[in-house]
């Protein structure tokens, strides 16, 4: 559940973090949640002075962007599915009444052009194409965050080692 109003599905943020990059929480987990992807680059931000708890949201982060990049990718599948069956009925609807589709010989050539230049192919095409790239984009901020945890795991090494302890 949301304690803080920095803190959301998607990480904590600092005040300085929200007003540096003019975001606020609530429109970007409005805008991850319906899909139109601009993840807030101050989730990949380590907080030096409170290693605590960006260890706590680590994981919790790591798993929602890998979920979202799960879930672009079935939809990538449901879709080529989706352009396979579409493609094969206007292919055999092509082949059966191929004179109503402006093709004047019957051949597979004519019938592929035909069917790749429908409409509806194209809008699925399209929509794969789409969902790609936020499945890419997800798929992205997954790497990105596990740099993240490994610079969390050096600067935990370093402070537990009394890095950055001031020198007497």
């Amino acid at each position: 559940m949301v304690s803080d109003s920095n803190e959301t599905l998607y990480g904590k943020l600092s005040e300085e973090q929200l007003s540096k990059y003019g975001e606020g929480v609530d429109r970007q987990r409005s805008k991850l949640d319906a899909g139109t992807e601009e993840i807030d680059p101050g989730i990949f931000i380590i907080n030096r002075d409170d290693l605590v708890s960006e260890w706590e949201l680590q994981a919790m982060r790591s798993y929602k962007f890998a979920q979202k990049a799960a879930q672009y990718r079935l939809k990538e599948s449901d879709l080529k599915r989706q352009l396979e069956v579409a493609e094969t009925k206007l292919g055999n609807n092509v082949r059966l009444n191929f004179q109503s589709h402006g093709i004047t010989k019957l051949t597979e050539k004519a019938v592929e052009e035909v069917v790749q230049l429908d409409p509806s192919i194209e809008e699925l095409n399209e929509r794969i194409r789409n969902v790609r790239y936020f499945y890419d984009i997800y798929n992205a901020a997954v790497v990105a965050l596990e740099q993240k945890r490994n610079g969390l795991d050096n600067l935990t090494r370093l402070q537990n080692s009394n890095y950055y302890a001031s020198k007497q």
